[in-house]
């Protein structure tokens, strides 16, 4: 006796459950990438850091072996370049990005940007008979936004050389005040009696002084002094 074939019943997803699906998964997704993005940029941050600290070691070794700081380099040179010391503007200080080379560190930060560098002309001066004397002056400082005054303290003054990382976003927006004022130290657009860098912690949008990433080290002069007569160097 023959029998009927048993029809196998085929279940499958309609538009709608897909649609709930990948619904689902964006959202998974997009509370994953959160925390990930944030855990990802706190690692870059601290990359960077230590970078920077690095750099400022590797100045400090510089100086106690040559008397002086190194000049700042051009671009993607990893070598001093003295040109980035001539002109009306750089009387006082100079800047360029760091020269990696000569200090033996890294060329730029977690971001793939070369880190910039601004060194107070004195200290880096090679033609003095005596690389350094206490009574070498900087022009150079570094200042903090307060933010009850909504305006800027100077924290650091008669810096010898300052060294910072423009961070993960690129300065360019009218209000980010803080990081234009960096970027103009970055291309000699301050003059010396008001050659600083502003240090403060990240900020988005809206905050005062606007967005702000930059990641900021410097050399006090007592710290190079004492590195130096650490090393023998003559100071007078």
């Amino acid at each position: 006796m023959l029998t009927s074939p048993v029809k196998k019943s085929v279940s499958g997803f309609t538009i709608l459950e897909l649609a709930i699906v990948l619904l689902i998964v964006a959202a998974l997704t997009a509370s994953l990438l959160g925390p990930f993005t944030n855990y990802l940029y706190q690692r870059q941050v601290a990359e960077t850091d230590k970078s920077l600290d690095e750099i400022k070691e590797a100045l400090l070794g510089f100086a106690a072996a040559n008397g002086r700081l190194p000049y700042p380099g051009l671009t993607g040179v990893g070598l001093e370049d003295a040109t980035t010391c001539t002109g009306t503007n750089n009387s006082d200080y100079c800047s360029g990005v760091i020269p990696w080379q000569v200090l033996g560190i890294a060329r730029t930060d977690a971001w793939n940007k070369p880190f910039r560098y601004s060194v107070s002309y004195p200290f880096a001066d090679p033609s003095k008979p005596i690389k350094f004397t206490l009574q070498d002056k900087s022009s150079l400082s570094v200042n903090m936004r307060d933010p009850g005054a909504a305006g800027l303290v100077s924290i650091a003054s008669k810096v010898p050389t300052i060294v910072w990382s423009a961070g993960r976003r690129n300065t360019g927006v009218p209000a980010n005040v803080d990081e234009i004022t960096n970027e103009n130290l970055f291309t000699h657009n301050l003059l010396p009696i008001k050659a600083f860098v502003v240090t403060r912690q990240y900020a988005e949008a809206g905050a005062v002084g606007g967005e702000f990433d930059d990641l900021v080290v410097w050399v006090p002069a007592p710290v190079l002094f004492n590195r130096l007569l650490s090393a023998g160097q003559t100071l007078n």
